[in-house]
């Protein structure tokens, strides 16, 4: 599918984020459209959230940074709506039952999935008996059976006189490694899930286009409530100033904020700091990006 924004390939950079950062810092004499896109085969200081470094073999992780624009209102949806659309992409490689799943199926109808001869679209030949499903963590970590495949992260790059914000928005998606690849938390990948092959210039399409589409709509905060795993149990979340709750998760407000109640019956709402799962699932310290 032909874009109007380039995706620019780099094979090394400290962060796809920062490269984009600069070139929008430099829009006057450079200018960049919007979903104007960094990739890289390589960060040499690759971050999450909170400043946790992510490091990951040369070519082995899809590293992309889109340039989106959005308002203020929105702008704290943004980490929301890439997890979800990178959430949409990848149920659409990961393998199905029998085949093809309804996700895969709209892919390859709308040519964002590429297939190989002998490849059924959302299958692959080694593929586990039942389909994984992408769960998402709240705000920003994307993981299957409890173990991490993609992260995302937002930086806030600036606002133009007319009320624009400008988002470096950051993905990264564990594709080819193995299993003496992934950091030491619970991890995972696209090759170790059995995931349809994919080039990463492909993914990136993928996932850009996809993101289009869920920024636009209606649906987002529903679809974005039915996967998160942070609103299904108990939850800690430790807040900028360093304090602690601890609750149940119990939906997500209006502004993309996590509501947390804790053992008296209040609710708080938890709109930054690092919430952790207390059931059954893994920490996964930040993101790829």
């Amino acid at each position: 599918m032909a874009h109007s924004a380039p995706i620019i390939q780099l094979g090394e950079t400290t962060s796809t984020n920062d490269e984009l950062g600069n070139r929008w810092r430099e829009r006057n004499s450079r200018p960049l459209l919007p979903f104007t896109s960094v990739v890289a085969d390589f960060q040499t200081r690759g971050r999450g959230r909170l400043g946790r470094q992510w490091e990951a073999p040369k070519k082995s992780s899809l590293l992309l940074s889109i340039l989106v624009p959005t308002t203020e209102e929105d702008a704290t949806w943004m980490p929301l709506a890439g997890g979800l659309a990178t959430a949409l992409v990848l149920d659409g490689l990961l393998p199905a039952p029998q085949g093809l799943d309804e996700t895969a199926e709209t892919l390859v109808l709308d040519g964002l999935l590429p297939t190989d001869e002998g490849t059924q679209p959302g299958g692959a030949a080694n593929a586990p008996a039942v389909a994984p499903r992408v769960d998402l963590k709240w705000p920003n970590d994307l993981l299957v059976g409890g173990k991490k495949i993609a992260g995302i992260l937002s930086e806030r790059l600036g606002k133009d006189p007319d009320g624009t914000v400008w988002v470096a928005l950051g993905i990264g998606v564990n594709v080819t490694q193995g299993e003496d690849e992934l950091p030491p938390v619970p991890s995972t990948s696209l090759r170790l899930q059995g995931a349809a092959p994919v080039s990463r210039t492909a993914l990136a399409h993928m996932i850009i286009e996809q993101l289009k589409a869920t920024l636009t709509s209606a649906s987002l905060a529903n679809d974005y409530a039915t996967r998160c795993v942070s609103t299904r149990g108990n939850v800690h979340a430790t807040l900028p100033d360093g304090s602690t709750i601890t609750g149940t998760g119990t939906g997500i407000d209006t502004s993309g904020a996590l509501l947390v109640e804790d053992e008296g019956g209040t609710t708080h709402t938890i709109s930054a700091g690092d919430v952790t799962l207390a059931d059954n699932l893994p920490e996964t310290p930040g993101a790829l990006q």
